[in-house]
């Protein structure tokens, strides 16, 4: 089941991406636009960014397809019945955060010294 929920979470992820780079393909599209009706930039240069955002859009469309897919899958290993307002809770994580001192390999066996756990034998 945990398969299924990253499934859902991967997805979301995927569907966010291509979100995004569809909204900055649009914004490009209209730049370009401006720049041949300006004479600044040959046509040939607009459709071929018209080419990239019409890719984007599939690409969005199989992610939003794929996320729908997900959270089917995971409705019907549940057995509950399928709901288009269903949401899973995404995990709210902390940054991770980069060490305070430089980790070496000095530091680390003097580490696994010190927590290493002792046997009751002795020599």
């Amino acid at each position: 089941m945990a398969g299924y929920y990253l499934d859902i979470l991967f997805n979301s992820e995927l569907l966010d991406v291509a979100n995004e780079q569809l909204s900055i393909s649009k914004q490009q599209v209209d730049r370009i636009q401006k720049m041949v009706e300006a004479g600044s930039s040959a046509r040939g240069d607009l459709l071929n960014i018209q080419a990239q955002k019409a890719a984007e859009e599939l690409t969005q469309v199989q992610a939003s397809n794929q996320l729908y897919i997900s959270y089917l899958s995971l409705q019907q290993l549940i057995d509950i019945p399928v709901a288009k307002d269903f949401r899973i809770e995404k995990p709210n994580l902390k940054a991770i955060e980069a060490p305070k001192q430089p980790i070496t390999p000095e530091v680390i066996y003097e580490h696994a010294l010190k927590t290493r756990p002792r046997s009751g034998l002795r020599n």
